[in-house]
């Protein structure tokens, strides 16, 4: 090929190319390197140039990129290494770029190095916004779930070291199920934007802010002191929530309720510290709004202390009269609630004794009666017993909830309708307060209400909302408390099962083909379970087990089922999912126990955190160095990005079904496939494509020079096996 033509083919290229000599001259440039030099006004990018000076003066003599780029060079040019390949940043007069720079020898020793890059900025651009996508909500944009865990973990790893103790902050929106319900979601959703742009307002740079789910937020202290720190956010937060919340024209008032746990050298889990915290944080709405919970403790377990957080406001404006029982009222429950009983006892107290009344209750609504459930008396003074009934057609609360009598009546003799009801007589009522008490629907199920023998002229509009914010509490305690024996009862069915998977028992095998896309030979296959319980698809039933403690021999028992199959040992390969915590439990080596390592692919999730890669990788290696091969899952959708191909180097790598879907139409998932790809060959892993179903999918993944396909394509998950 003579001259003129080698010009135009290295000028038709993309990517900026530069030919150097032996010494590290240029020697030879593309028209894409000329273009790049000149938008740059980097004179020294030149055909003439040393490419090691060019480096130095692109990046800096320090810089360690040039240093790394320099060197790369050198080990081509003297024979020491084959290529030389490396990301890099490069700035421009059209801000940050990202370059692959490679380097490859010329034909023949010593004849020099070829040097190209590739801008890869778009790539970058979308792995970022992947892995922002993955640890931020996407309401708020304020760190999510999965951040909020690997933080604290931060915290805790850091409190450790320099000895300070880890604050957590559990803040919930009061009521808000209301605001959505009154106002709607949208209206909602603007009133928890503000919610967490107040909340950043309140911390300190070193501080985390972060949505849980819902209406729950997350204040992590991760600097010491921590425990002030806390209580002075938490004090910010009762200020800044205080003020009006203008949204979508509406005028709002929210407030907050705040948790608050310190620890010292946790020896727990982040998400036992977060417990500790909700239940600080249900405490304090107990009290009232405006409060802070503050607990301190060091170990997992129940918190040491609970204090107020001094400078709280009270939830109750108190009347100014005190009858000074302090616990020597009469306390006549109906019934042991598993601690919703004891609550709203205290709280009818707190109502009866604030408003200087005789007589505080509950009752339910059943059919045409109210049954009183739970009664506060004064000393000396005597009410209904839990369990009385009395027709609702002659009752203060049936007249109230129809509109036809005030919620407070200061003085029944002034009331026209209540100076002659039955029942006025029949209580000795000559003061009355009753608000409604509303189940999840909506609906009045009951009445909180309270009494007095004798007229109470000072009571106000305030004393009334302060028994609307009792009913409140009441009613979420309520709720709470159903929540938890349905979810008790639902947790004890789920544990059994799972123990019934675990003994096989309504679990099956299916195997699913992995093809070779070159050959269209199938090369193994992955054992997934199926169960017979459809509510949940099987990622959810696994995930299930791991919250019940039960993960590890769910997992177990699914993976040395699969390796020791009729179905699975008469293939080449077969692949199993084993969770990484599974994997550092020693679990291979029951799976393992008597099957040949070779013939097994270990595959792990990407979704899956792994808490010590070190740990991770020791578990691997005896079993790798037997033979055994291990895949990462889900690459390009999970939690950890590219962290856990970089980190294990696996042999195999597979990409999320999510960015292998229309690939044939789509760019951006191209691009994605490549890069996904470029980094697996780099790492001499095989690249697998999940969740092929199209001839033009498959066709687009043979360009992107993808390895192995798995998907609806080339066959479904069945019992036995009928791939293409």
């Amino acid at each position: 090929m003579d001259v003129p033509m080698q010009r135009a083919v290295i000028d038709s290229l993309p990517a900026q190319l530069a030919v150097v000599n032996p010494l590290g001259t240029v020697v030879l440039v593309n028209e894409e390197w000329r273009r790049f030099a000149e938008d740059g006004g980097c004179s020294t990018c030149a055909e003439g140039a040393n490419f090691f000076e060019v480096c130095r003066r692109a990046y800096g003599a320090a810089s360690q990129e040039a240093v790394q780029a320099a060197d790369g060079l050198r080990s081509v040019l003297a024979g020491t290494s084959e290529r030389f390949a490396m990301d890099l940043t490069c700035e421009t007069a059209h801000g940050t770029h990202w370059y692959t720079q490679q380097v490859v020898p010329l034909v023949g020793r010593g004849a020099g190095a070829v040097v190209s890059y590739t801008d890869i900025t778009e790539r970058k651009r979308i792995e970022a916004l992947i892995e922002h996508r993955a640890t931020h909500d996407g309401l708020t944009g304020l760190p999510n779930r999965v951040l909020i865990h690997d933080r604290l973990a931060q915290a805790i790893a850091s409190g450790h070291r320099t000895r300070t103790v880890v604050g957590v902050l559990f803040v919930d929106v009061d009521r808000f199920k209301r605001v959505n319900d009154v106002f709607g979601h949208a209206v909602g959703d603007a009133v928890l934007v503000e919610v967490a742009h107040r909340l950043t307002e309140c911390v300190r740079p070193c501080d985390t802010v972060g949505r849980l789910a819902g209406d729950e937020f997350v204040i992590i202290c991760s600097a010491s002191p921590a425990e002030q720190a806390a209580r002075d956010i938490a004090r910010r937060v009762r200020d800044v929530m205080s003020r009006r919340f203008d949204v979508a024209g509406h005028h709002l008032r929210v407030g907050v309720s705040v948790g608050i746990h310190v620890a010292d050298r946790w020896e727990g889990s982040p998400e036992d510290l977060l417990h500790l915290a909700d239940t600080a944080m249900f405490r304090a709405k107990e009290r009232g709004d405006g409060h802070a919970e503050v607990n301190t403790g060091s170990a997992p377990g129940p918190a040491t202390t609970a204090v107020a957080l001094p400078g709280a406001q009270p939830a109750l404006r108190r009347s100014g009269r005190d009858d000074g029982t302090g616990g020597e009222g009469w306390d006549r429950t109906g019934g042991d609630d598993g601690g919703f009983g004891p609550t709203v006892q205290r709280l009818l107290r707190v109502l009866r004794v604030t408003l200087g009344m005789d007589i505080a209750w509950t009752s339910d609504f059943l059919g045409p009666e109210q049954v009183f459930r739970y009664v506060d008396c004064a000393p000396g003074a005597s009410g209904p017993a839990p369990g009385t009934r009395l027709p609702l057609s002659g009752a203060y609360c049936a007249r109230v909830l129809a509109g036809t009598m005030p919620a407070l009546i200061p003085d029944t003799q002034q009331d026209p309708d209540g100076r002659l009801l039955p029942v006025t007589f029949d209580l000795h009522i000559g003061s009355y307060l009753g608000v409604p008490l509303h189940g999840s629907d909506g609906r009045p199920t009951g009445m909180l209400c309270a009494t007095s023998s004798a007229p109470r002229p000072e009571l106000s509009q305030a004393d009334l909302r302060s028994a609307h914010l009792i009913a409140d509490v009441i009613e979420d305690l309520h709720g709470r408390a159903l929540e938890a024996v349905a979810a008790g009862h639902a947790r004890s069915m789920l544990r059994d099962a799972v123990l019934r998977f675990c003994r096989g028992e309504g679990r099956t095998l299916v195997l699913q083909p992995v093809v070779d896309l070159r050959s269209m030979r199938m090369v193994a296959a992955e054992a997934l379970t199926r169960f017979d319980r459809p509510e949940r698809d099987p990622a959810q039933w696994f995930a299930t087990a791991a919250s019940l403690g039960l993960g590890r021999p769910l997992e177990v028992a699914a993976a040395a089922s699969a390796v020791t199959h009729d179905a699975a040992t008469r293939l080449p390969v077969i692949s199993v999912n084993l969770s990484p915590e599974v994997i550092l439990d020693g679990a291979l080596e029951e799976v393992l126990a008597e099957h040949d390592p070779a013939s097994v692919i270990v595959e792990i999730t990407e979704h899956a955190p792994v808490t010590s890669y070190e740990d991770l990788e020791e578990a691997l290696g005896r079993h790798r160095a037997r033979g055994l091969r291990l895949a990462v899952d889900d690459v390009g959708a999970g939690h950890a990005s590219m962290t856990h191909v970089v980190r294990l180097h696996p042999d195999l790598v597979k990409i999320d079904m999510s960015l292998v879907r229309n690939v044939d139409a789509d760019p951006v998932r191209q691009s994605l496939v490549a890069a996904i790809g470029s980094l697996g060959h780099r790492l001499h892993a095989t690249v697998v494509a999940e969740g092929v179903e199209t001839d033009a999918e498959l066709q687009t993944l043979r360009r992107l020079h993808v390895d192995q396909g798995q998907g609806y394509f080339f066959g479904r998950p069945s019992e036995r096996l009928s791939g293409r």
